[in-house]
């Protein structure tokens, strides 16, 4: 399943999630960028009684958020909300 980035910016928003890089080998075929709860578990959604996980980000939309400045890396493969950023262009 592909979300859309706002709906990306707003599950990230809604709960404290992060944007981690996973590397290839663990579950994926290829590195892939994945939303994580803020306890560092998968975030899971809920699509009317339907539990889909792991969310994942495409690499372009990871490329949007850093340039228009609504996400900011944090470590190595970490990415969170900007929120200083994303309140002012609310």
């Amino acid at each position: 399943m592909t979300f859309s980035s706002s709906e990306i910016l707003s599950l990230l928003a809604k709960n404290g999630s992060h944007i981690v890089r996973e590397r290839a080998g663990s579950r994926f075929a290829e590195d892939a960028w994945v939303i994580k709860s803020a306890s560092g578990q998968d975030l899971e959604v809920d699509l009317g009684g339907f539990a889909y996980h792991p969310v994942r980000v495409a690499q372009t939309q990871l490329d949007d958020f850093a340039r228009a400045h609504l996400v900011q890396q944090d470590g190595d493969a970490t990415w969170r909300l900007d929120e200083t950023r994303l309140a002012t262009a609310a």
